[in-house]
């Protein structure tokens, strides 16, 4: 056999086993998750916010590539040292639209739009301003802040073990604040913030609109 179709056959062999091992990533679909049937989630990072939260979902599939996930968490202020107390909830729903996956070997990637409300009460102490800041003088107060927060989302889960998957997406959107607090004396100007936040200070009641982004990792646990 001439050395020209020793090299075609190479080739060819080559092909024929590339093809085959390629069939076999794609066609084996009890090995590939291409989105999880039922999760169970816990989000460590609102632990390091502001105002920090034990936080926990799930996800459902309700779709072939779609899915469903919903959260819970138990806002307060007994995370951290603060100069207030403060108590509440959030609730988040996101409705994913998952990749279809060609092989095992890869990322679980999906896009989703989310929704978020928030409630937080706080009683603390308030620094205040009066008759045009002659003075100031500490008040006890109480403030309520309900947040609606609407995003788009995108991310992808990692195969950490077995049934064990790290989720990682980021958010962009909007944030609606309404800020209710108790009565101040007429004269009053906040010095305090009314809102925990630390990029927008909020200085009396009322309702604000912001543009908002997220980075989430969450612990999820498919089924």
């Amino acid at each position: 056999m001439s050395q020209y179709l020793k090299n075609i056959c190479c080739c060819l062999v080559f092909l024929i086993l590339a093809t085959a091992n390629s069939t076999a990533q794609i066609t084996d679909e009890d090995d590939i998750i291409s989105q999880p049937a039922f999760a169970i989630k816990f989000i460590p990072l609102p632990l390091l916010s502001t105002t920090p939260a034990f936080q926990f979902g799930i996800e459902a599939k309700t779709f072939n590539l779609q899915g469903l996930q919903v959260e819970f968490g138990y806002v307060t202020s007994a995370v951290r040292k603060t100069n207030s107390d403060f108590d509440g909830f959030k609730l988040k729903s996101e409705y994913r639209f998952y990749k279809k996956q060609l092989n095992r070997f890869s990322n679980i990637e999906f896009v989703g739009i989310q929704h978020m409300y928030k409630a937080v009460n706080v009683e603390g102490d308030a620094t205040i301003w009066r008759y045009n800041q002659s003075y100031q003088q500490i008040v006890p107060i109480k403030v309520k802040n309900k947040i609606n927060s609407v995003f788009l989302v995108g991310g992808f889960a990692e195969q950490f073990s077995n049934h064990v998957f790290i989720e990682i997406a980021v958010g962009i959107g909007a944030r609606f604040l309404n800020v209710q607090s108790s009565e101040l004396p007429e004269d009053a100007e906040l010095e305090t913030d009314l809102n925990q936040s630390i990029f927008n200070p909020i200085r009396e009641e009322g309702n604000y609109r912001f543009l908002d982004a997220f980075v989430s990792l969450k612990i999820a646990y498919y089924l």
